[in-house]
């Protein structure tokens, strides 16, 4: 009975535990409204800490959340832009095992840990909102969605009605200027309004071109006939056309 009542607590713990990652996990919901920013703080967005659990490997990222996308084969992603992992911006090349990659003089392979991202939210195991704010998306922020071929379709994108670069390129320059168009488009009405069109007015008579004046030809007299009333030339032509 005892060996009974352990098992069963341990069941118990371990549906426990899992409930209490299921409920820290990040949904759909909980991206959406991070991509909505703060209205009442003309749309202030919120840097995010998460636990991330990739194969095994866990660990801290500082994240800046811009799109809520699916993969080619299903899965939910976010399109994120990397501060740092594990409170390092830089730090050894990890293989898919976890072990550090080393070089050709077998020292480790350091790269940057910041950069743009995709995370998967199904390895999302815990995360929290910050109160570090952003109000302007990192350089090379995509606004009508990912291209990535990993990516069908992007569902939800950070709503930014505005911003600038602090370093602008002409690529950034060209992106925030389709985005405004896009968002202004969205302000207005997807569906083009009626125009009321005013009554037609028919064109303006056109007025006849000058000709060249003709030397005028005398007609030659005609002999009277009786009974009849003689006809100027032009209307003895036209007489004859109706014939």
């Amino acid at each position: 009975m005892k060996l009974y009542n352990l098992y069963q607590d341990l069941i118990l713990e371990q549906i426990k535990s899992e409930l209490l990652r299921l409920n820290e996990a990040m949904s759909d919901i909980d991206v959406d409204t991070i991509l909505a920013g703060d209205k009442e703080r003309q749309g202030k967005f919120y840097k995010v800490n998460i636990t991330y659990d990739n194969d095994g490997e866990v660990s801290n990222r500082f994240i800046e959340i811009y799109q809520r996308n699916t993969s080619i084969i299903g899965n939910p992603l976010i399109d994120a832009y990397q501060l740092s992992k594990n409170n390092q911006s830089s730090g050894p090349k990890l293989n898919k095992k976890g072990q550090p990659v080393l070089d050709k003089d077998g020292n480790p392979v350091i790269v940057s840990y910041e950069g743009w991202r995709k995370f998967n939210m199904k390895k999302i195991t815990s995360f929290k909102v910050t109160g570090v704010g952003y109000y302007e998306p990192q350089a090379g922020f995509n606004p009508v969605g990912n291209n990535s071929p990993t990516v069908a379709s992007t569902t939800t994108i950070a709503d930014i009605p505005s911003y600038g670069y602090k370093s602008p390129t002409a690529k950034n320059l060209d992106v925030k200027s389709k985005w405004q168009d896009i968002k202004q488009d969205k302000i207005n009405n997807p569906k083009l309004e009626p125009t009321i069109k005013s009554p037609a007015i028919g064109p303006e008579p056109k007025q006849p071109e000058p000709q060249p004046v003709q030397p005028q030809v005398q007609p030659k007299p005609q002999p009277k006939q009786n009974n009849k009333t003689e006809l100027p030339p032009d209307e003895e032509e036209d007489l004859t056309n109706n014939l």
